[in-house]
């Protein structure tokens, strides 16, 4: 798969652990069949000697966002799905915002977008706190 990176600060939001020598990368990867303009991304918590080598055993998946159709992800590619069989499979107690669901689980939560109630895009992030409300869903995904 081809892939471009780039270096973040991170956001104020994100599970940052208190480690020295860190660097948060962000991977980007096209879709070369263009069924969205928006690239999938993912970021990663890396740290110590290993931190610029892309196998390193250190790294921390902090979030990923995807915009398109990616069979990679296995059971984890929501692109397509309904919103019932989204309740089907993780329930009915979610948050609510414009165009979408937040579905969380101690310092995690999945963000997804809804058009014509199936999945457009969909969100997960790693988060520097275990109190998810509606405050903070909406400073995400905005």
């Amino acid at each position: 798969m081809e892939f471009t990176t780039s270096v973040t600060s991170g956001t104020e939001y994100y599970h940052q652990p208190k480690i020295k020598d860190s660097i948060f990368y962000i991977y980007y990867y096209p879709d070369f069949k263009k069924e969205s303009i928006k690239i999938d991304q993912f970021v990663v918590f890396k740290h110590g000697d290993n931190k610029h080598i892309y196998e390193d055993q250190t790294e921390t998946l902090i979030e990923f966002r995807i915009f398109n159709p990616n069979s990679d992800l296995g059971k984890a590619n929501l692109y397509g799905l309904t919103k019932t069989e989204l309740e089907s499979e993780f329930g009915t107690d979610y948050l609510t915002y414009d165009n979408g669901i937040a579905y969380s689980n101690k310092s995690k939560v999945l963000t997804i977008q809804l058009h014509n109630s199936k999945v457009r895009s969909f969100r997960y992030i790693k988060l520097n706190t275990e109190s998810v409300d509606q405050d903070l869903i909406l400073q995400i995904v905005e």
